[in-house]
């Protein structure tokens, strides 16, 4: 690990009167800079008296990209300078001693902290150890986070606000927080690094991808409770330590787990057609039940729920439902759990999730046969379609659209005309030429088993009106409608009269 000039700015930063910092610098020590030298070297920093560098040194090789430390302000600049790095600091700052020592200072902690990261060459370290590490140099706090914002290590220690935003704002249990948070993973993982201020924290924020070799990558978070742009050194070191674990864990020196996600491939097969044979199948929890249950979650805003990181949310619906198995099938969520009624504390959170997201539910009637997956998924997007027409939202039951989604297959292998009983067409009829009402009523009265007092009340009208009307719609038909043969066909019928006057 190389010093730079840009900590030794750090370093001196209270006492700088010019800066000049224009290539890049390793050094690996300080000299006191002597007239007579013929060889300059690039790795040393040269600590000099002003008066040294303009009266006393000749040039007798052409200088470049060399370092000083100039003690008092210049006033006729060497031509040189012009190629080299330096820094300028006040002489009457305080006695000779004591740049010394402050380059002493600088060095040492970088020689005690190059040993410690040499010591941990020897064993395997933790990611947590990496951000310790990164914290005693920087003293910035730092996260490193998978692709749920989960976090897998967290620098800052204590309740500070610091950790508190780090382990809650961008921890997946905060997703709602997270999606108007920036960065967002997307933007890390897009640009490899940025740098943002935080619309919600009005702080500042450095965001890095590092590759793992595997399907997800990681990703290491800087924060600080500034919008003040970072100091050189500090992004210099915070690039050192993003590259220094990025090539840890790929060299197998860093410990890492790779990130599996919550997806069934076997349950994607059932729900698409593919061949599955279950007994050989191993990825789908196949716990002994005599009942499954199949939930499809659709996100409104297509945009907001992205499609690459939809382990976010899978990762919330495995902790409340951790029975179940999921996958994404398009751009909806498919979850199948055991049982009838499954986890009923994880549905009730499952509801806060789709309020928070803007999403929508549906859930299936149990089923015991895990080869009809495919055709109950189909009946669960009858009714996200359904839903979408009006922008619902919240948790919805296939067993309450049954009989509008029969009455939509039907329509669509038969006449519609062909499925209105000829009753309801005569009181149709007759409404059209009488202006009266007499239909609606006839369907609210099958609809409610022939319940005058049901009927009354689903209508909002008086009994002894209804009574009248039913009386006049017996009389047009000729027969007493409860106890016709008549009466389940009507039922049936009644269903195609409402999608009709749609």
């Amino acid at each position: 690990m190389f010093v730079h000039m840009e900590d030794i700015e750090k370093k001196l930063a209270g006492d700088i009167l010019e800066s000049h910092l224009k290539y890049p610098s390793n050094l690996r020590a300080f000299k006191f800079l002597e007239s007579d030298m013929d060889v300059m070297d690039e790795s040393v920093v040269f600590l000099c008296r002003t008066e040294e560098m303009q009266r006393r040194f000749f040039i007798r090789n052409p200088i470049n990209n060399l370092n000083f430390i100039i003690v008092g302000a210049l006033k006729n600049r060497p031509l040189f300078l012009k190629d080299c790095n330096y820094i300028v600091v006040n002489a009457e700052s305080a006695d000779g001693t004591y740049y010394i020592n402050k380059l002493c200072d600088v060095f040492l902690k970088f020689y005690e902290w190059e040993q410690k990261l040499f010591s941990y060459s020897r064993n395997e370290k933790s990611i947590k150890e990496v951000c310790d590490t990164c914290f005693e140099m920087t003293g910035i706090s730092m996260m490193v986070m998978d692709v749920n914002h989960q976090p897998l290590a967290i620098s800052a220690s204590g309740e500070d606000s610091i950790t508190y935003y780090l382990e809650k704002g961008y921890s997946y249990s905060y997703l709602n927080f997270v999606t108007k948070s920036r960065p967002s993973i997307k933007e890390i993982d897009e640009a490899g690094v940025v740098d943002i201020i935080n619309p919600v924290t009005n702080d500042r924020c450095m965001g890095y991808r590092v590759q793992t070799g595997h399907t997800n990558n990681i990703y290491v978070l800087y924060y600080k409770e500034s919008d003040a742009p970072w100091d050189k050194a500090d992004v210099m070191m915070m690039d050192y330590f993003v590259n220094y674990l990025e090539k840890g864990i790929l060299h197998g020196q860093v410990s890492f787990t790779p990130y599996k996600p919550y997806v069934s491939d076997t349950l994607e097969k059932l729900i698409t057609d593919r061949p599955v044979d279950l007994k050989f199948e191993n990825d789908l929890v196949t716990k002994e039940s005599d009942a499954w249950t199949l939930l499809c979650i659709e996100f409104r805003d297509l945009l907001a729920f992205r499609t690459i990181y939809h382990f976010d949310i899978i990762k919330q619906i495995k902790d409340m439902l951790p029975s179940a198995s999921c996958a994404l099938i398009h751009a909806s969520i498919a979850v199948l759990y055991p049982g009838a009624r499954g986890n009923l504390s994880g549905n009730e959170n499952l509801k806060t999730l789709l309020a928070t997201n803007d999403a929508l539910c549906i859930r299936s009637v149990a089923f015991t046969d895990l080869s009809r997956v495919s055709q109950i998924w189909k009946q669960l997007k009858f009714v996200i379609d359904v839903a979408a027409r009006d922008g619902s939202r919240g948790y919805y039951f296939y067993a309450d659209f049954v009989i509008d989604h029969c009455r939509a297959i039907a329509f669509e292998d038969f006449p519609q005309e062909t499925m209105i009983h000829s009753s309801l067409l005569q009181i149709q009829q007759y409404d059209e030429k009488n202006d009266t009402d007499y239909l609606k009523s006839l369907v609210y009265y099958l609809h409610n088993n022939c319940s005058i007092n049901k009927t009354a009340e689903a209508l909002s009208i008086h009994r002894n009106s209804l009574l009248y009307r039913i009386r006049k719609i017996e009389d047009i038909l000729g027969y007493d409608i409860s106890s016709s043969e008549n009466r389940l066909d009507m039922l049936f019928s009644s269903f195609f009269i409402d999608l009709k006057e749609q």
